[in-house]
């Protein structure tokens, strides 16, 4: 009787231990995205790795979850079905400024600032960013934050430039030469680099405006559905030591060491760079 007593209780602790140790993924995923600024194949070579590491720091299952472009991405920031999202300050500040069942809390961002110029043919003679309303400009599409800061900057809807669709910034510089577009919004740093190695550049494009505001870098948000304590973690965990292995190809992207606090305060506001876009002004 003893013997099968002692069977018996060995059974039940082997059983919920076995439990327990499945009981860390029973509960709700997070589910984690990012911009579609890059295909789905190459989004999950980026980003799983660091939804492994979250996984496995936090004992709760951090499921990427990519979207196909930025038609479906909207809709799901809208509809709240990010628990965790990896983008712009345009976005971040938004989701922040939602009401209680789904705001956002940053977490941890990119160093550096982000700021766009306006270089311009200097074949024209344009003498203020007025004078490009109605005018061919060409810019990475929007909701792009440097394309959303540019056009901030004409208040009449009715009379705003004509945006031309370009893919990277190097051939945003090819198509202003070639007279697709009279300007080209570029970030500064790229224009400052750029326009220093190939000074032949500046034969035919000059830099017209620089943007008066600068933006911070894209940051790591969590909804406030996520308990204190898990949100705690995941800060913790993108900030540590570790976390450069898994974050390796997101940093090199950015050309970024790693990734740093951020606050509430330095997104404040941002939000309203969405407000052209439809659907995210009505929220």
């Amino acid at each position: 009787m003893k013997f099968c007593t002692r069977i018996f209780s060995l059974v039940t602790v082997t059983i919920l231990i076995s439990f327990s140790g499945q009981a860390v993924f029973a509960e709700k995923a997070i589910i984690f995205s990012t911009a579609p600024t890059q295909s789905v194949e190459d989004t999950k070579k980026k980003y799983q790795p660091i939804a492994d590491y979250l996984t496995k720091v936090i004992g709760r299952k951090v499921k990427l979850v990519p979207a196909e472009n930025f038609i479906e991405y909207s809709r799901a920031l809208i509809g709240g079905k990010y628990d965790l999202v990896f983008d712009g300050p345009q976005f971040v500040a938004w989701r922040m400024e939602r009401d209680n069942s789904t705001r956002h809390k940053v977490l941890v961002k990119l160093p550096g600032k982000l700021r766009y110029v306006v270089v311009v043919r200097k074949d024209l003679k344009i003498t203020s960013t007025r004078r490009l309303a109605g005018k061919k400009v060409c810019a990475l599409a929007s909701p792009n934050l440097l394309t959303l800061g540019f056009l901030n900057l004409f208040s009449n809807p009715s009379s705003m430039p004509v945006m031309t669709g370009i893919e990277n910034f190097k051939k945003g510089l090819a198509c202003a030469i070639n007279g697709r577009g009279v300007a080209v919004i570029l970030r500064d740093k790229f224009w400052n680099k750029i326009s220093q190695k190939k000074p032949k550049l500046k034969r035919e494009l000059k830099l017209f405006y620089t943007a008066k505001e600068a933006w911070p870098h894209r940051a790591f948000s969590i909804s406030s559905k996520v308990d204190s304590k898990t949100r705690l973690k995941i800060q913790r965990a993108l900030l540590s030591s570790a976390a450069l292995r898994p974050a390796r190809a997101i940093l090199k992207q950015y050309k970024a060491k790693r990734f740093v606090p951020a606050s509430s305060a330095e997104y404040a506001g941002y939000g309203r760079l969405l407000k052209p876009i439809w659907g995210f002004h009505e929220q």
